[in-house]
């Protein structure tokens, strides 16, 4: 850049001021006009990849899921059933746990849990987390958590005769991804071993935002 040049605050696309040397002029309309082009380019990148339609997957699970905390680890929660999916982010035959990201970018990634926790439960961790494609857990995973339940017994019946569920958790977060990451989500229920959580409602989701920072 010229002596005396300055850049727009936003594109840094580079302009002459009262200061620049009138000299050089054409250098910095040249490259002016580069930046420019670099930014229109950008642009054009972004209309092909989501040119009728934004990435955006969504998944649940209908069937319930039992989670008995006998066995190590967290358990992780599965979909049985895409309500959604724009890009070819979910693929329940072989992988019925994730939503993998095929357009990089940033993405709002939101999920909800409705389950019912017997007594015995001390407390519920709920840990949507973000793998690299090497399955390393990358910074932006958030963790969830629900104290104090009350006893299945004690929720108000529905009018179907059943009674509510004990521990209903949503949370979203946003995140910067790449080609091949995936998104899941974990469960750990502390307390009485052996006890068995039934997640009644599962759902994951992701929608893109705009391109990586």
């Amino acid at each position: 850049m010229a002596t005396g040049d300055s850049c727009t605050p936003i594109y840094q696309l580079p302009y002459p001021t009262g200061a620049s040397n009138p000299c050089d002029y054409d250098e910095t309309s040249c490259a002016f006009a580069e930046a420019v082009e670099a930014q229109l380019d950008a642009l054009d990148d972004i209309v092909a990849r989501t040119a009728g339609t934004v990435p955006f997957a969504y998944g649940m699970s209908f069937a319930a899921q039992l989670y008995d905390n006998n066995f190590p680890g967290s358990f992780i929660l599965t979909m049985d059933t895409t309500l959604s999916d724009t890009d070819n982010m979910i693929d329940l035959s072989f992988d019925n746990s994730v939503i993998t990201f095929q357009t990089p970018g940033v993405y709002s990634i939101f999920w909800s849990v409705e389950m019912t926790a017997p007594v015995g439960a001390a407390s519920i961790g709920i840990n949507p987390s973000v793998f690299n494609t090497s399955g390393s857990g990358i910074s932006g995973n958030t963790a969830y958590f629900s104290d104090d339940l009350p006893t299945s017994p004690s929720m108000p019946l529905k009018t179907n005769g059943a009674r509510l569920t004990n521990v209903c958790a949503t949370g979203e977060f946003i995140i910067d991804v790449g080609t091949g990451y995936t998104v899941r989500s974990d469960l750990v229920t502390a307390g009485t071993l052996g006890i068995i959580s039934t997640i009644h409602e599962y759902r994951l989701g992701a929608l893109w935002l705009r391109e990586s920072l």
